[in-house]
């Protein structure tokens, strides 16, 4: 802690000496400095906020057996150029599936990731999520059977929840007079 003290102190004295400093105006030059840093700093950060696509999609295709991926990469080094989506292809065959779970205090992450392989091992390439806060199987099951098997072989639709009974009835709708509707029991 000393020697931190020490250089800014010996900072001060040199912009005393050259006189960008005085001993009115010195702090005010510290803070100005220390707003500049953190307003450079935010920059980028709220660019990346403001900027990131909400979701990069994943497309399958049966008939040439790939699948296309879409990442995006943001480049800190020029934070006011486009920023690229690159589009990754890759074979069907090199396709696994994997549940994550990551978990810190209060804040519980999980769902499918597709993993990418090297051709004859299981050494992992590349991966993305393709599910984020689902423990559900299904859309791996789906897609898997989708892309080995067709779409004749998926349900015509996904299964449905059975309908729900209401407490409370709708009143039926009046006529013009005032009298219920034709159609509708009172």
């Amino acid at each position: 802690m000393l020697a931190a003290d020490t250089n800014i102190h010996a900072l001060a004295d040199i912009l005393y000496d050259r006189g960008l400093a005085n001993a009115r105006t010195g702090r005010g030059y510290y803070l100005f400095l220390l707003s500049a840093l953190i307003i450079a700093l935010s920059i980028p950060l709220l660019r990346i906020d403001l900027s990131t696509p909400l979701n990069e999609p994943i497309r399958f295709n049966r008939a040439r057996q790939k699948i296309y991926a879409y990442n995006f990469k943001p480049h800190w080094t020029a934070p006011f150029s486009p920023w690229p989506i690159e589009t990754a292809v890759y074979d069907w065959s090199q396709v696994r599936a994997e549940f994550f779970y990551y978990s810190s205090g209060s804040n519980h992450q999980y769902g499918i990731t597709l993993s990418i392989v090297k051709p004859g091992t299981n050494e992992v390439i590349d991966r993305f999520r393709m599910t984020y806060n689902n423990a559900s199987e299904d859309p791996w099951l789906y897609i898997h059977t989708y892309m080995e098997k067709g779409p004749e072989a998926l349900p015509l639709r996904p299964p449905t929840r059975p309908e729900r009974t209401r407490l409370v009835q709708p009143p039926p709708p009046l006529g013009a007079e005032g009298e219920v509707a034709r159609g509708h029991r009172p």
